[in-house]
């Protein structure tokens, strides 16, 4: 079927992208609730070189293309602009589709209803296919994972339920985590498998509606055709990272209004990538294969995630301004990564592991690690607060938590302050032995149970392990800070 949908991809042309109302809000999230964390208000690659070769006319014999120097190496990773198509990913292409039954019937949908309509009837046909994951995830399922949506209108459908999680709701984020792998068979129809319950989607016994059923029940009808009506969607511009792990998904207000052309986009996707990748090698710990940046619509916050679902949102009149702040400061010469989205990618490197004792510190801690780590493309970033001449590398990262000079009973638990304590602390001892503490932390066989206080001994004990003359973090804070540290975390 992807050789026939490529076919038709040459001759369909982009449809054009809808804007949408911006809102944001911020907020915090518990740890007692790990099902989402969000970015507070004040917070809002180098890829393989691949072995050319050359076939020359008079000889026919293959050479290799000579080794790239260091600067060229590095001139390919700060302008690094190629992207993977789906085609490159091997999955299906986001876009619209029709599903017809076998009897000619196509499957179409009502309100939140999707149900047999009669021949002929091409209303409410259209479901917009969106690929939105590949290899195992948090539970261990596998293989490539798509969100099926009523229509093109995933940005603005209030239908408030859905059957079977085929015609999915976007009002609340949690329930389009139902996700549906799309399996091809040689005859070119598709069977649609519930990636949760592991069951098909399937035509009921009356015929005129659908049920789940398990695989090779007797008599069931599951395989239908899919045909594409056309590529894309009005509702975001799509870009992949080189490596396949990014997925971008922007609205056209970021190009117009932000000025980040789709140039840049495909440039800060796969700084996303070396971003992903180097909190990877940190942990040595990833929950998602890929994941999918949303910046297309108004959100709840300034930006957050659902640890149960591998999507980082950005709000849409959020983004518009913090990414404007990036186009300018590529005038400037500076290489802005974009913190929200470094720091809402890093609490999906914490999620469900032994040593999270506060989100919002561990993301930022990790975030100063990966800046550090990236230093040789001069890696960037600084909270929405600061205005776009203000952007910090790894060397300068904890200036920007330089807020106070102490924590104090009086003025109380500061977050910047122990960011500002903790990196002072891993640059003295070398960040290498963060990672060794981290890597341990992650051999662990439990990874639960744990308290907030017991999180937080477990990762400055043992980083300390590694550290020259066993120096702990918290013998570097000056007096009576600790105690406000850990009265935090015990009363949080």
């Amino acid at each position: 079927m992807k050789k026939a949908i490529s076919l038709l991809l040459a001759l369909i042309t982009l449809l054009c992208l809808a804007a949408c109302t911006p809102k944001a809000t911020a907020g915090t999230d518990e740890k007692t609730n790990p099902a989402k964390t969000v970015e507070t208000a004040s917070a809002v690659t180098e890829t393989s070189t691949a072995v050319e070769t050359a076939e020359t006319a008079e000889t026919t014999a293959v050479t290799e293309t000579p080794e790239m120097t260091e600067e060229e190496k590095l001139a390919k990773k700060l302008n690094n602009t190629a992207t993977l198509t789906e085609d490159d990913l091997d999955v299906i292409h986001v876009g619209l589709y029709t599903f017809t039954l076998p009897d000619g019937r196509k499957i179409g949908w009502e309100g939140s209803s999707v149900l047999p309509v009669k021949d002929g009837e091409s209303e409410n046909v259209t479901f917009l296919v969106s690929f939105q994951n590949s290899g195992k995830d948090s539970g261990g399922r596998e293989g490539v994972r798509y969100v099926i949506y009523t229509g093109d209108s995933i940005v603005n459908r209030l239908t408030e339920d859905y059957f079977y999680g085929i015609s999915v709701t976007d009002t609340d984020d949690r329930i389009t985590a139902t996700n549906w792998n799309i399996i091809e068979h040689e005859d070119g129809t598709v069977s649609l498998k519930n990636v949760s319950s592991g069951l098909y989607l399937a035509l009921s016994n009356e015929g005129d509606g659908f049920t789940e059923v398990s695989p090779n029940t007797a008599g069931a009808v599951v395989n239908f055709k899919m045909d594409l009506v056309s590529e894309g969607t009005s509702c975001f511009h799509q870009t992949i990272s080189e490596k396949g792990n990014i997925v971008l998904r922007t609205n056209d207000k970021i190009l117009t209004r932000a000025k980040l052309d789709y140039t840049r986009q495909a440039k800060w996707v796969n700084d996303l990538q070396t971003a992903y990748e180097t909190y990877w090698d940190l942990t040595d710990y990833r929950v998602w294969e890929s994941i999918i940046v949303r910046v297309y619509r108004p959100e709840p916050y300034f930006g957050y995630i659902y640890s149960s679902w591998n999507v980082i949102s950005f709000d849409l009149s959020s983004a518009i301004e913090d990414l404007g702040k990036m186009a300018k400061r590529d005038k400037e010469g500076i290489n802005d990564w974009n913190f929200c989205l470094m720091h809402e990618m890093g609490h999906m490197f914490d999620s469900y592991r032994c040593w999270d004792f506060e989100a919002e510190f561990c993301t930022n801690f990790k975030v100063a690690y990966n800046l550090t780590a990236n230093a040789d493309v001069g890696a960037s970033a600084a909270t929405a607060g600061f205005s776009y001449g203000k952007c910090f590398d790894g060397a300068h990262i904890k200036d920007m938590w330089n807020t106070c000079k102490r924590m104090t009973k009086s003025t109380g638990y500061n977050l910047d302050r122990h960011l500002y304590i903790f990196v002072d602390y891993a640059e003295r001892i070398g960040w290498e032995h963060v990672r060794e503490a981290y890597h341990e932390m992650q051999a662990l066989e439990n990874q639960w149970g744990y308290s907030r206080h017991e999180s937080y001994d477990l990762l400055c004990n043992t980083i300390a392990k590694y550290a020259p003359d066993d120096l702990n973090v918290n013998d570097t804070m000056k007096s009576g800070e600790l105690e406000v540290v850990l009265d935090h975390i015990d009363n949080m």
